[in-house]
């Protein structure tokens, strides 16, 4: 976001790019299914999953934990975006 000012306050075109891993919340609309895969922030081996209710339940409450943050950051870039249709992006003076 720093140099987004400094290119449209130079009059040339640019085009943004927003890239990230293929997750599972993206193509599952079901919390419960999403979070039983291993999570990718840090993802336990499947073999410690199978084994163990504590790993399950570990990694069940991680992805919930970045399920809520998802959300958050969603809210967040909706109201960027949002104000930058509407006019009421900041100056590059501000």
């Amino acid at each position: 976001f720093g140099s987004v000012p400094v290119v449209a306050a130079s009059g040339i075109p640019w085009v943004s790019y927003f890239s990230v891993p293929p997750l599972p919340l993206f193509l599952e609309h079901d919390n419960d299914r999403v979070c039983r895969y291993p999570n990718y922030m840090k993802p336990p081996p499947v073999t410690e999953l199978k084994q163990s209710l504590v790993a399950r339940v570990k990694n069940h409450m991680v992805c919930r934990f970045l399920q809520t943050y998802m959300v958050f950051a969603d809210r967040e870039m909706r109201a960027l975006f949002d104000a930058r249709e509407h006019g009421r992006w900041p100056a590059p003076n501000d």
